[in-house]
């Protein structure tokens, strides 16, 4: 697939509502740099939040009144310190030093500590935060087509050869192989668990890992005449009930729903088949009629008395099916009477069993083996019975049958084959020209790529689940209804198949190679493939939610950081000495105090955010005077000694 096929930008994922559901795709490289920037937003965020904490904390202190040192010097704190962390050890430091000297340093600095603490963890969080803004899971994230040349692509009528046969076969065996390896790995119990982190990377490639479905036994047999082997009521329903369009990957606030449901048994073959001499070597040929075919004449399957003989120990598998969309009737079923549905596909398997032997007797309908043969001996090992496939071949049928509803209109279809019209189907179901885009890829992708015969004829009798059970032609282990197991799986094959096909649909729809094979999609329906979501590796998710939210609120708490002025003017009449106090607790303020009080400077814009001295003037430094420490010369109450040999200072007297 083209990589620049995936569409990166902004867009919705319906199915988690327009607000969480939008949503901006980036190459990884792009998205790593965005977030990286969100980290820093959030580090600027956390100082300017900082910043209003300072403040708050600050003016809610009374500074009306003389208080000892501990607390001035937490005013002072509060007033300079830049980061919350820092600020948070400044205070704790601040207690310990105080032992001793002021009643409770640690319980009085405690509710500052707190708020300070609460602070740094929530921005520790945020900054945490930033990280579920993206996604990039290990199985793909949910991205969508560019789409610039969607189609459903068949055999040209005009130009039915075998090039165009054999494109259009290799076309389908890609979606069919690939849904065969999904089916065997993502719709075993085993191995995907939905909705926790024990789901495999590989089967989180679709918006569904797994479609379920419910299967029922011993319901009504299907067909007419008493044709079911086992009696009226010994057929086998799988349904998936109503599904939502989403589930497929169908991204569209016009919601639709769908069902598919299968129903199958094992019908008679006495009185439905004819023996005659009549093969290629004068062998027996049994004829098996259950309607005709245009490429077998009035037969729908035939087995050769030479075939299993000949037989290469593999199971074999033949499919026939009333679906008329394979091809001007030369391989489409017209059943016999009792096999007639006009409401649904009819497809029957016939299953042979040439050359396979099985080591027990097998009471499965499907898989019948009773006839032994002479015990197989093999040196050292206790004799082996032998029993082979009792009948020359055997007969699954099933019928496939779909519905389509709108909850908003709140109508469903009745359930119909897959060649019901497409616009009388429409009609009744949609109202929109979103709900027909909707529908369209639907009905596609569920009457095609889910119908029996689509997911069989390709592989044959590769894709039945009882090859797990064969070893060099010996069949072990069949269980008693192996048939069941067999139309679950073909069943499994048909949802899996089209998962496979709808993401094969947006994935391809750009601009290559299609061989002889024409396009059916009408041009004004050749965008729709942007609907469908499927997942893909190499790009990220932004949620547009959490990005709106990390700017919004950065921007909102670097405005209010900025208007300290505006709230030392509404605060002046009944707290002077508050305002007075941030003002005056500034760190250039304070040297401007300390250099007054020595009278050095002649200083100008005294209590603004910058207070000068004339030109030229020069400030005191910090001296040694008579043993006391001060400023330009001025003696203070700090005595050399003070500072002991462990501070690193040896001051000489001046």
């Amino acid at each position: 697939m083209s990589s620049s096929n995936i569409y990166t930008g902004a867009w919705i994922e319906y199915s988690r509502g327009k607000v969480y559901g939008a949503t901006i795709t980036l190459a990884n490289a792009h998205a790593v740099a965005l977030v990286s920037l969100l980290a820093v937003l959030v580090t600027h965020t956390s100082i300017r939040s900082f910043t209003i904490l300072r403040f708050i904390l600050h003016q809610t202190r009374r500074h009306e009144t003389p208080r000892d040192g501990l607390v001035r010097q937490q005013d002072l704190v509060l007033r300079n310190a830049e980061t919350d962390m820092g600020t948070l050890t400044m205070v704790l430091w601040i207690a310990h030093k105080w032992r001793g000297y002021t009643p409770n340093p640690y319980r009085r600095s405690t509710p500052l500590f707190l708020l300070l603490l609460l602070h740094t963890i929530g921005f520790l969080a945020a900054g945490i935060a930033v990280s579920f803004v993206a996604n990039g899971g290990d199985g793909g994230v949910s991205v969508i087509a560019k789409a610039t040349e969607c189609g459903f692509w068949v055999i040209d009528n005009s130009n039915r050869d075998s090039q165009a046969v054999s494109f259009f076969q290799i076309e389908k065996l890609k979606g069919t192989t690939v849904g065969a390896a999904y089916t065997r790995l993502c719709y075993n119990a085993s191995t995907i668990n939905q909705g926790d982190g024990d789901t495999p990377a590989e089967c989180k490639i679709f918006p569904t890992p797994r479609i379920a479905w419910t299967g029922t036994h011993n319901v009504s047999c299907p067909f007419k005449d008493d044709i079911c082997l086992e009696g009226q009521n010994a057929a086998y329903l799988m349904d998936t009930g109503l599904q939502s369009s989403r589930v497929l990957g169908i991204n569209s606030p016009y919601e639709l729903q769908w069902q598919y449901r299968t129903t199958c048994a094992p019908l008679k073959t006495e009185g439905y088949t004819q023996v005659r001499q009549d093969g290629n070597f004068g062998e027996n040929v049994t004829y098996y009629n259950y309607g005709s075919i245009g490429l077998l004449g009035n037969w729908s399957h035939y087995v050769s008395s030479m075939e299993r003989v000949g037989g290469t120990k593999s199971f074999v598998l033949d499919v026939q099916t009333s679906a008329p969309w394979i091809g001007n009737n030369t391989f489409q079923l017209d059943p016999i009477p009792a096999l007639q549905r006009d409401d649904s596909d009819v497809t029957l398997f016939f299953f042979g069993a040439y050359g396979v032997n099985y080591f027990a007797p097998v009471d499965d309908p499907i898989f019948s083996a009773h006839n032994r043969a002479e015990d197989f001996i093999m040196p050292g090992y206790a004799p082996f019975p032998i029993y082979f496939a009792d009948y020359p071949a055997t007969v699954l049928g099933c019928i496939d049958q779909y519905r389509y509803c709108n909850p908003r209109l709140n109508k469903c279809s009745l359930f119909i084959p897959s060649h019901y019209a497409d616009d009388r189907l429409f009609a009744e179901i949609t109202e929109t020209r979103g709900e027909l885009d909707v529908a369209l890829l639907l009905r596609i992708h569920t009457s095609t790529a889910m119908n029996l015969y689509s997911q069989a004829i390709g592989n044959l009798a590769s894709t039945l689940a009882i090859n797990d059970k064969i070893f060099s032609g010996s069949v072990m282990d069949v269980a008693r209804e192996q048939w069941k197991i067999e139309a679950s799986h073909l069943f499994e094959l048909g949802l899996a198949g089209a998962q496979v096909e709808i993401t094969r649909t947006a994935k391809e729809a750009y601009p290559r190679d299609h061989g002889p094979l024409t396009n059916v999609l009408p041009k004004e329906y050749q965008n729709i493939c942007k609907m469908i979501i499927f997942h893909e590796s190499g790009y990220t998710s932004i949620s547009v939610l959490g990005l709106c939210l990390i700017v919004v609120f950065s921007v909102l708490i670097t405005i209010l950081s900025f208007m300290d002025g505006a709230a030392a003017r509404l605060m002046w009449k009944r707290w002077p000495h508050r305002v007075l106090a941030w003002r005056t607790d500034g760190y250039l303020q304070l040297l401007r105090l300390v250099n007054e009080t020595q009278s050095i400077g002649t200083w100008r814009f005294g209590l603004q955010e910058v207070p000068v001295t004339e030109k030229g003037e020069t400030l005191g430094v910090v001296e040694v005077v008579e043993g006391r420490i001060g400023i330009g010369r001025g003696s203070s109450g700090i005595s050399t000694s003070d500072l002991g040999p462990d501070t690193g200072f040896s001051p000489k007297p001046v």
